[in-house]
């Protein structure tokens, strides 16, 4: 089972292990993956955005703007509820 999870993850792209239910299932539309970011980790202000993982990959940037936790998680409630 193990071998097969590692494959399967392996065709996705997704090369990480996250506890977060949104990490590798949201994708900007320049194709890159959503990926969780501490801002201000050891500040009071510390907050989680997600960001493109591939902003900075590369001789373009995406132009895609973060996300707040707040805010992936308002449009996915907001999607499950529209059905």
């Amino acid at each position: 089972m193990v071998q097969y999870e590692l494959a399967r993850r392996a065709a996705s792209g997704q090369n990480s292990v996250s506890g977060h239910p949104f990490s590798g299932k949201i994708f900007f539309t320049c194709g890159g993956m959503f990926g969780s970011k501490v801002w201000n980790s050891n500040q009071p202000h510390r907050r989680t955005v997600w960001q493109c993982n591939a902003k900075y990959a590369g001789e373009a940037v995406c132009r895609t703007p973060h996300l707040t936790d707040q805010q992936v998680e308002w449009r996915s409630w907001r999607r499950l509820t529209s059905g």
